[in-house]
C-alpha cells in the first residue's frame, strides 16, 4: 500500500535526521526495529526496494551535511567529537550488516539479501550524488604585493567553463594560482562524501562492489574528464582500484601488450561512452543506474572496465605532470593502487 510506504518512509526520515543527536546506548533499540521493519518489508515483494529507495538518498545527503540543528532535548546529544559523516557511519554499517541484538534473530541467508539490497540503494544514491553535484569551479590567480600596497587585494579569476581544454598546463605551473568552487555547499558536501566512501566502502560488504565497478568507475570517470582538478574524484577511484584489488575482480585478465593493441578500440569507445553518459545521467533517475547495472552482464563489465581505467591510468599520467601538493598526491596514489593486472612488463 503506498500510503504505508509513505508513512514509514516519514518514520525512517525522522530517524536518520535525529541519528547523530541519539545517546549511543538508545541507538541499539532503534536498529532492533528497523531491522524487523525489513524483515517484514522484505517478505512482501518490492515494498523494501521502494521504502529504500524513498529514503537513503535523503540519509546520504544528511551523512555528508553538516550537523542539523534540533531542539535541545533531555534524550538528544548536541555535542559532536568527530565528523558528521563519522556519525552515520556506524548506522550504515548496521544497515549494511545488521547483527542480532537480544532477541531479534537475523538469519544468515536473509541478511545477506537484505544487505545486497541496501548496499545497491546506497551505491545508486553515491553516483546520483556525484553526477547531480556542481563541481565546477574558477582558477584564481593572485598577484603579489610587489607592485604596489594594494596588490595583494587584487585577484584575477577565470572561470573554468571547458576544463577539457583548459586542464591546468600553464595554470598550475604558477604557484600562486588556486581552485575556488561555483558553488561551495556542493563541494562540502563532495569532499564529505568521499571522505565517507573512503570509510565504509572499503570494510563493509566488499563482495557487492564487484557488481557496481563498471558503472561507478564509469560515472566518477566522466565526471574527472569534465573537472579533472577536483582531487576527490581521483580518491573515490582509489578506494575503487583497492577494492578490486583485494576482491580480485581483474584476476584473469592478462595485461600484455598484444592484448592493449587489440583493445585499443575498445578504449576509445569506451572513452566516448564515459563523455556521452555524464550528461546523460545528471538528469537520469536512481532507477536508471539500477537497470545499466543490471543490464550489464558481469564478464562484459570486467572487460570493460579493463580496458576503461587502462585509458584512464594513463591520462592521469599525463595530467599529473602538471599538478602539485593534494591533486598530485591524489593521482599518485590511484596509480599506485592500479591492479598488478594493469601493469604490462615488457
Amino acid at each position: 500500500d503506498e500510503s504505508a510506504i509513505d508513512h514509514l518512509a516519514t518514520v525512517l526520515a525522522s530517524f536518520f535526521l535525529i541519528y547523530p543527536h541519539l545517546h549511543i546506548h538508545q541507538r541499539d533499540k532503534y536498529y532492533v526495529a528497523i531491522s524487523r521493519l525489513m524483515i517484514a518489508l522484505y517478505a512482501k515483494g518490492t515494498a523494501l526496494r521502494t521504502l529504500l529507495s524513498r529514503t537513503l538518498f535523503q540519509a546520504l545527503t544528511l551523512t555528508c551535511s553538516k550537523y542539523p540543528s534540533l531542539d535541545p532535548g533531555e534524550n538528544y546529544v548536541q555535542v559532536f567529537d568527530q565528523p558528521l559523516y563519522k556519525e552515520y557511519s556506524e548506522m550504515w554499517s548496521h544497515l549494511l550488516q545488521p547483527r542480532s541484538i537480544g532477541d531479534l534473530e537475523f538469519p544468515t541467508e536473509l541478511r545477506d539479501s537484505i544487505a545486497s539490497l541496501v548496499y545497491a540503494e546506497l551505491m545508486q544514491s553515491i553516483i546520483t550524488m556525484v553526477t547531480r553535484l556542481d563541481l565546477g569551479y574558477k582558477v584564481v590567480k593572485v598577484a603579489t604585493p610587489t607592485d604596489s600596497a594594494t596588490a595583494a587585494a587584487t585577484a584575477q579569476a577565470s572561470t573554468n567553463q571547458n576544463p577539457q581544454q583548459q586542464g591546468g598546463d600553464d595554470i598550475l605551473d604558477d604557484p600562486a594560482t588556486t581552485v575556488v568552487p561555483n558553488v561551495p555547499k556542493d563541494f562540502d558536501l563532495f569532499l564529505n562524501l568521499v571522505e565517507f566512501c573512503k570509510i565504509l566502502l572499503p570494510t563493509t560488504c566488499t563482495s557487492f562492489f564487484t557488481k557496481w565497478v563498471y558503472i561507478f568507475g564509469r560515472e566518477v570517470i566522466a565526471r574527472s574528464s569534465m573537472f579533472p582538478m577536483v582531487s576527490g574524484l581521483y580518491k573515490m577511484l582509489t578506494v575503487a582500484m583497492k577494492l578490486c584489488e583485494s576482491e580480485r575482480y581483474f584476476a584473469g585478465i592478462a595485461s600484455t601488450s598484444s592484448s592493449s593493441q587489440s583493445s585499443s578500440s575498445s578504449l576509445t569507445s569506451s572513452s566516448s561512452t564515459s563523455s556521452s553518459t555524464s550528461s546523460s545521467t545528471m538528469s537520469s533517475s536512481s532507477s536508471d543506474v539500477v537497470m545499466m547495472q543490471l543490464d550489464d552482464g558481469a564478464g562484459d563489465n570486467m572487460t570493460l572496465c579493463f580496458h576503461l581505467f587502462s585509458r584512464f591510468i594513463k591520462e592521469v599520467i599525463q595530467r599529473s605532470q602538471q599538478y602539485k601538493d593534494e591533486l598530485l598526491a591524489s593521482c599518485i596514489q590511484l596509480v599506485l593502487s592500479t591492479p598488478k593486472e594493469f601493469v604490462s612488463i615488457s
